[in-house]
């Protein structure tokens, strides 16, 4: 049976997907911290909140145009959890496929840390530098 942790990831996910920017927002802390590895215009470290949602995911918007994510399985132990999962994402024509694990921190229902991993970085990187 999923926990309180893992259903605010789930949520998450889905907030993504749906481009609900209020959902995303109610996932994540006031001092949330997201790494998104690799050489692409996402990469780094994204702090607060309001960086995270007016320019990782407006960035993010922009990029992956029409983003789907499909969950494998979400694990949890303590306070972290992880999202396995399937990516695929168009945009202008060029479609690309990630294989991702992600790491959650979660902290009083929110999301406080995220390490965003995919299997693949260099595609990532390919795709999202328009390459």
């Amino acid at each position: 049976m999923a926990g309180p942790d893992e259903d605010v990831v789930r949520r998450f996910a889905q907030a993504m997907v749906d481009r609900d920017v209020a959902a995303i927002a109610d996932c994540l802390a006031e001092d949330v911290v997201i790494h998104v590895p690799g050489r692409n215009p996402l990469s780094g470290t994204h702090r607060g909140r309001g960086e995270v949602l007016t320019r990782l995911f407006q960035e993010w918007e922009e990029a992956f145009g029409s983003l789907q994510i499909r969950i494998h399985d979400v694990l949890s132990s303590g306070d972290h959890v992880v999202l396995l999962s399937d990516r695929t994402a168009k945009r202008d024509g060029v479609a690309v496929e990630m294989r991702a694990a992600s790491i959650y921190h979660v902290q009083e229902g929110r999301i406080s840390e995220a390490w965003l991993m995919e299997w693949d970085p260099y595609a990532l990187d390919e795709f999202l530098r328009g390459e």
